[in-house]
């Protein structure tokens, strides 16, 4: 993967993955309209002294965070991970839990608009990435319906079977 920058601008923006980590680190600062600094050292202090035209200083900063917060709200629980883990500080992509690459993976979907639900785009997304990683307490099915888990264990015990098939 390729290194993060320490600093966008908000035309920078395009919610890749990075980026979103990025913003995230920051959401507090970007929540009350301020972009973070950039921290070149120049030496220069001022700032620009003619007008300004277009939006107010802090409508675009708030507008990335409320893309971020909400795309952050439609991942659930699996978000919540993702936004405890950058505020603790981890920031690459490799060592984050594999709840919050899935929450991140999704929140970095090029078109979001035209996204599925993030229940079955992780379904989708965890079967075409399975042999990649090892993550078998994710692939385990819960059986909720008692006549579902016999129908499903007939296959293996011919006395249940005959159980089942007797009802």
């Amino acid at each position: 993967m390729t290194k993060a920058k320490d600093w966008y601008s908000p035309s920078e923006i395009h919610f890749k993955r990075e980026e979103i980590l990025w913003v995230l680190q920051y959401i507090e600062m970007i929540e009350e309209g301020n972009w973070p600094p950039d921290f070149k050292h120049t030496g220069y202090t001022g700032g620009s002294k003619g007008k300004r035209f277009g939006p107010a200083y802090f409508e675009v900063p708030v507008t990335i965070s409320a893309e971020v917060s909400r795309r952050l709200d439609m991942t659930g629980a699996d978000g919540k991970v993702l936004f405890w883990q950058v505020q603790a500080g981890e920031t690459i992509y490799e060592s984050l839990e594999y709840e919050a690459q899935c929450a991140l993976n999704f929140m970095s979907i090029w078109d979001f608009r035209k996204r599925p639900a993030y229940s079955k785009w992780r379904k989708n997304w965890r079967y075409h990435h399975r042999s990649k990683c090892d993550h078998s307490s994710h692939s385990k099915i819960v059986i909720k319906n008692k006549t579902t888990q016999e129908h499903h264990t007939k296959k293996r015990n011919p006395e249940t079977y005959r159980e089942f098939k007797d009802r």
